[in-house]
């Protein structure tokens, strides 16, 4: 099953962010082909699918990090190549899976560089209570001082998450806000991954567009409010958790067999691997 287009929103209002038929190819491989998307303030997507499937491409294709081979992508109704990278950056935060930062900087240092787009490199006393404030919401508030480096790998996580939201901590004048992130839960325990999501949703829930790659299947149908499955850099299915998480999706999508039942507590789709006798792993 291949749906060339998937528009999770309608009207004037689903304009937030907007894809028409991207496709990149790298050499003789497709790696995302012809998806389309479109989605709308205060809407939570959630992108899953396998190893592979082109989930982060398809991410650099919404930034503009890559250069489609074909469609385009449009950011509030304008093509997003007609955009100032500057004021795309008071609007869009984007969470990359790889964060590289090597030097000695301290935690409150990294996250008030997410306040560059707004003060020129001029910090204000409002610069440095949104920094704290982004610090708190992701539980690292007592780090401010700590330096960068020496923390573990979810710990430093956490804080590019607070240094995205940082930047878009105030909407515009006009409350248009766009939240990407790509793999947010990766290294991060249960707790985190649970507290990272609980944020994101909340930003939606203030009325921000939010896109998520996420692994976990469980984590997108109790968060998100639209998913959208990718295989080999198509869309297979797309649309609310509890419609398109159902066992022959699933295995099509991720070739795998899964039961699936509703959350005890919530009532959402609980998906849980099934194994069989030939891929049962041995017991020892």
């Amino acid at each position: 099953m291949h749906f060339l287009a998937v528009y999770f929103g309608s009207g004037y209002e689903s304009k937030m962010l907007r894809a028409e038929g991207i496709s990149f190819q790298a050499g003789q491989k497709r790696i995302v082909d012809t998806v389309s998307l479109d989605i709308k303030s205060g809407e939570f997507v959630a992108v899953v699918g396998p190893n592979g499937a082109g989930k982060s491409t398809l991410l650099k294709l919404l930034t503009g990090d890559l250069p489609a081979s074909s469609g385009y992508v449009s950011f509030l109704r304008r093509p997003l190549s007609q955009w100032a990278q500057a004021e795309v950056a008071k609007r869009r935060g984007v969470l990359m899976q790889q964060n590289n930062l090597s030097f000695a900087f301290t935690v409150f240092e990294v996250v008030l560089m997410g306040r560059m787009p707004h003060n020129n490199g001029v910090e204000s006393d409002k610069d440095v209570e949104i920094v704290f404030e982004a610090l708190e919401s992701v539980g690292l508030v007592d780090y401010a001082d700590r330096i960068f480096p020496t923390l573990s790998g979810g710990e430093q996580q956490r804080v590019h998450l607070a240094r995205i939201l940082a930047q878009i901590w105030e909407p515009p004048t006009d409350g248009q806000r766009l939240l990407l992130l790509d793999e947010p839960t990766a290294s991060l325990d249960i707790v985190y991954q649970q507290q990272v999501l609980q944020i994101a949703r909340q930003f939606a829930n203030q009325g921000t567009a939010v896109l998520a790659i996420l692994h976990d299947l469980n984590l997108a149908a109790h968060y998100a409010d639209n998913v959208m499955m990718l295989k080999n850099g198509r869309v297979t299915f797309s649309g609310p958790p509890a419609k398109i998480f159902q066992v022959e999706n699933i295995q099509q999508t991720f070739d795998v067999s899964v039961m699936i039942i509703p959350h005890p507590k919530t009532d959402k789709p609980l998906v849980t691997y099934l194994p069989d006798d030939a891929t049962e792993v041995p017991t020892i």
